[in-house]
């Protein structure tokens, strides 16, 4: 009896340290960004940065990231009333085009970099969390 009873005491602790030795996490440190539908591997990337350039009529280009409304408004009216904004992240050595589009009104310009401003919020966000491995950008 004493021998079923230790046998069943062994399996006991047994079972209890198996158990805790489950609860364990281990997380994977490969992180991914989506941005329209392709999708961009960040985990070794050191550098992070964006953009927001105004393509103007003679290709020339200018960084439109910390305009005001007349400023902004002042160059609509030097180029026709229609500017090209290109929004991008720069991943390292890597360019990646979040938004680019023809834009005629400063509060078409607003709308655009406020959701940039969203967006790039979200990817410092996500990459200080270990344990989030992907980020899709719409």
């Amino acid at each position: 009896m004493t021998r079923k009873l230790s046998t069943a005491l062994v399996v006991l602790i047994s079972a209890m340290l198996l158990t805790a030795c489950g609860s364990t996490k281990v997380y994977e440190n490969s992180k991914t960004l989506v941005v329209r539908g392709t999708i961009y591997n960040v985990t070794d990337t050191k550098v992070f940065t964006s953009k927001t350039t105004a393509i103007l009529a003679d290709k020339s280009q200018m960084d439109v990231r910390d305009y005001e409304r007349k400023e902004f408004e002042m160059l609509l009216e030097q180029n026709g009333g229609s500017v090209f904004v290109r929004q991008t992240i720069d991943m390292d050595d890597q360019e990646v085009v979040y938004r680019a589009k023809p834009i005629d009104s400063w509060s078409d310009f607003r709308r655009m970099k406020s959701k940039f401003e969203d967006a790039t919020g979200d990817l410092q966000k996500f990459l200080a969390k270990p344990k989030e491995t992907q980020l899709e950008l719409d």
